[in-house]
């Protein structure tokens, strides 16, 4: 899509969004912050950087992923895959590197944009990079790999200005408190 500003074309990039939903909200349990929040947070970061043509949130089976949750991913634009219950969390990360290794391969595609902390994903930069792809990483604070943080070609930390940290949680970094 190329938009006029000043008689001078500016081309957005076309981003495919990819959500770690157990990584994602694991996090969101820890500051206090709703899913629907963190979910809408991590799209307009993603949105501030071109256009989201493709947007899918990855989930798995156990009781943390109500049906609430995934009704209101569907409805902000998300394809929503589910994980199997054996090796669930593995499961995941498998299903989004395959997903992730299709997008980074599409003509389509400028940006895949990554909304995780997991070390897991450390492969993707490689892969984009070889598919003239850049790699967008949303990432939670004080969950995330440095080696993804290192390997990403820009970065977006997610920030809650009125979160409150849970008495369980690791510290949340200064970033989240006023």
């Amino acid at each position: 899509m190329i938009q006029m500003h000043s008689s001078k074309p500016i081309v957005r990039s076309n981003i495919a969004l990819l959500v770690d939903g157990p990584n994602m909200r694991s996090h969101s349990y820890e500051i206090n912050v709703p899913f629907s929040e963190v979910i809408d947070t991590i799209w307009r970061t993603a949105e501030s950087y071109g256009n989201i043509i493709e947007a899918v949130a990855y989930f798995g089976i156990k009781v943390r992923e109500t049906p609430a949750i995934i009704k209101y991913a569907i409805e902000r634009g998300f394809d929503v895959l589910i994980g199997s219950a054996s090796r669930e969390t593995l499961d995941i990360d498998e299903k989004l590197i395959a997903e992730a290794e299709n997008y980074i391969k599409r003509n389509d595609i400028d940006i895949l944009a990554l909304a995780s902390g997991d070390e897991h994903y450390l492969p993707l930069s490689k892969s984009a990079r070889e598919h003239n792809k850049k790699l967008l990483l949303i990432y939670p604070p004080e969950h995330t790999s440095r080696e993804l943080l290192e390997a990403s070609d820009m970065v977006a930390e997610i920030k809650f200005p009125n979160c409150t940290i849970s008495p369980a949680a690791r510290p949340c970094s200064q970033s989240c408190h006023p």
